[in-house]
């Protein structure tokens, strides 16, 4: 690079001074992108380790028994972990729950004592 270097200007002897930025990415770009799909999958993430830590949980528990009745822990873990597999692999994702939003057909504009009806605007040119 020819000519000093003024903020992110560059400017040289005959050079116009001309912007040249950084060398490294600032602000928005890939980043930006990746926490985007970070916050959309982090609920469902979290859904499902909730389910796979109850699921250990139970699997623990019934390993636990099993040893109480006598048996193998490490036959019991085998048979009770195969078990805990098949019914992960069989419960099907449950979908979000949550509560939508109703909407009123008519829309309102509180005023003293009551509500009145939103007055229809006049069309304009770029009404079609």
């Amino acid at each position: 690079m020819v000519g000093r270097q003024y903020g992110g200007y560059v400017r040289g002897g005959s050079e116009m001074p001309v912007f040249r930025g950084s060398r490294m990415q600032r602000g928005y770009g890939l980043g930006s992108i990746l926490s985007g799909m970070f916050r959309t999958a982090i609920p469902f993430l979290k859904s499902g380790a909730k389910a796979l830590g109850k699921e250990a949980l139970r699997t623990s528990v019934n390993i636990g028994q099993d040893v109480l009745r006598g048996q193998n822990f490490k036959k019991a873990a085998r048979r009770r972990g195969l078990e805990t597999v098949k019914n992960i692999a069989r419960k099907k994702p449950s979908r979000q729950k949550g509560t939508k939003r109703k909407r009123n057909g008519k829309s309102t504009i509180s005023s003293r004592g009551g509500t009145a009806k939103r007055s229809k605007r006049t069309p304009d040119i770029f009404d079609r």
